[in-house]
C-alpha cells in the first residue's frame, strides 16, 4: 500500500494591498497579465454613495500597488463583482454588475469595460452587456466570470429574475459565448435552481490537468441542516454541463455556511478551492465570516489539508476571496477584510502546499 501524507499549507504574513480612507472594498479579483503586471479589480464606496469599480496595479509582484483607477460607475447605481481576464490580443476586460433601482423597479445589467493600456485608462466595451433582467423585486443577474474554454471565450454568471426561476430561493447558473457581434442570445445552462431547487450561485470555473473543466459553486439545496453549501460540476469540454453534482465536505456545524467559492488549478495539477464560512465563530453570517482552503487531487475526488486561509477572530472577516495560482506551485489568496477597528481593507496572502 501506497501511504500518502496529509496536504499541510503555509503561509506568508497577510500584507495589506489597498485601503482606503473611508467606506467598504470588496470583491478582489487578481490576474496577472502577459506582461508581467499585476491587476487587481474590485468595488468600493469609499467617495461616499454607491458601489464603483476601480483597480491597483502592481509591477512587482505584488509587493507595492500603485493608486486605485477608476474603471465604472455613475450616480444611482451600484456597481459590483469585478472580475478581470486578458484577451489574446492583449485587450484587458473587466466585467461587473450594475443595479439600478427607480419607482419600484430593479433593474440588473452584466456589462464589460475593456483597456488598452494595461489598466490605466477604461471604456465601456461595445456591444459588451452580458444579460440584463428587469424585476419589481431585488432579483436579477450576478457574478460574471470571464475567460477562456479552449479557443472560445465566454463568461458565466448568476440569474435569480423571474425570468430564469420559479421562486427567489432559487437562481440558475448560466454561460455565454463571446463573438466580435457580441455575446450569445442563448445562454448554455451550467446548473439550473429549478431543478435543484437552489440558490446556485457565484460560478468560478477553471481548466484541470486532463483539459475538462471544473466549476464551483454555492448554493442552498440542503438548507434545511446548512444555508449554504459548496458544489461542483465536472465538463469534459466545458460547454456540456449536463453531468452530476458534486459536493465539497459540508460545514463543521449544522447551521453554519460555506459559500463564496473560488478555484484555480495549481501547476502540478491538484485543484485547489477557497470559501467563506462561519463555522468557527460564535455568531452566524457573513460578517463574522472567514476564509478557508482546501486541496483536492487533479481528478477533484478527494479533498484534504482543511485550513484557515487568512485567520481572522470573533470581531474580524475575511471574505469575499480569489486566488491566483503562481507558475512556481504557490498561490496568493486575496480577501476583502476587516479588522478591529472596522477598518475594510484589500489583503493578500502568499501560500503554498506542502
Amino acid at each position: 500500500m501506497i501511504e500518502t501524507k496529509p496536504a499541510v499549507f503555509t503561509a506568508d504574513a497577510v500584507q495589506i494591498a489597498y485601503q482606503p480612507n473611508s467606506g467598504g472594498v470588496w470583491y478582489p479579483r487578481i490576474l496577472v497579465l502577459s506582461s508581467g503586471e499585476w491587476v487587481c479589480g474590485f468595488d468600493t464606496n469609499e467617495d461616499g454613495g454607491n458601489g464603483v469599480i476601480k483597480v491597483i496595479i502592481s509591477s512587482d509582484e505584488g509587493e507595492t500597488w500603485g493608486a486605485p483607477i477608476f474603471v465604472a460607475g455613475r450616480a444611482g447605481a451600484d456597481y459590483a463583482n469585478a472580475q478581470l481576464a486578458e484577451r489574446r490580443d492583449g485587450q484587458l476586460w473587466l466585467a461587473y454588475r450594475v443595479v439600478e433601482e427607480a419607482d419600484g423597479i430593479c433593474h440588473t445589467s452584466l456589462r464589460v469595460s475593456s483597456s488598452d493600456d494595461r489598466g490605466q485608462t477604461w471604456q465601456e466595451l461595445p456591444n459588451g452587456e452580458i444579460a440584463q433582467q428587469t424585476s419589481p423585486a431585488y432579483r436579477g443577474v450576478w457574478e460574471p466570470h470571464m475567460g477562456y474554454m479552449g479557443d472560445t471565450f465566454v463568461c458565466m454568471y448568476a440569474d435569480d429574475s423571474e425570468a430564469a426561476v420559479e421562486h427567489s430561493q432559487q437562481q440558475t447558473l448560466f454561460m455565454k459565448t463571446w463573438t466580435d457581434a457580441g455575446w450569445s442570445d442563448d445562454p448554455i445552462i451550467v446548473s439550473d435552481g429549478r431543478e435543484s431547487n437552489g440558490r446556485d450561485g457565484m460560478p468560478v470555473w477553471s481548466r484541470m490537468k486532463d483539459g475538462s473543466y471544473i466549476v464551483v459553486f454555492e448554493t442552498s439545496d440542503e438548507a434545511a441542516q446548512y444555508p449554504f453549501v459548496i458544489k461542483y460540476k465536472i465538463s469534459p469540454d466545458g460547454f456540456n454541463w449536463n453531468v452530476p453534482r458534486h459536493s465539497l465536505p459540508p460545514p463543521a456545524r449544522r447551521g453554519k455556511q460555506r459559500s463564496a467559492p473560488y478555484v484555480i488549478t495549481l501547476s502540478d495539477g491538484r485543484v485547489m478551492v477557497s470559501f467563506q464560512t462561519d463555522e468557527d465563530k460564535t455568531r452566524f453570517g457573513v460578517a463574522v465570516s472567514e476564509n478557508k482552503v482546501i486541496l483536492g487531487d487533479p481528478a477533484a475526488e478527494t479533498w484534504d489539508g482543511l485550513s484557515s486561509g487568512v485567520p481572522t477572530s470573533d470581531l474580524t472577516n475575511s471574505i469575499w476571496n480569489s486566488l491566483l495560482p503562481l507558475p512556481d506551485g504557490s498561490f496568493v489568496i486575496a480577501s476583502s477584510s476587516s479588522n478591529p477597528d472596522d477598518r475594510a481593507r484589500i489583503v493578500l496572502r502568499r501560500g503554498r502546499w506542502e
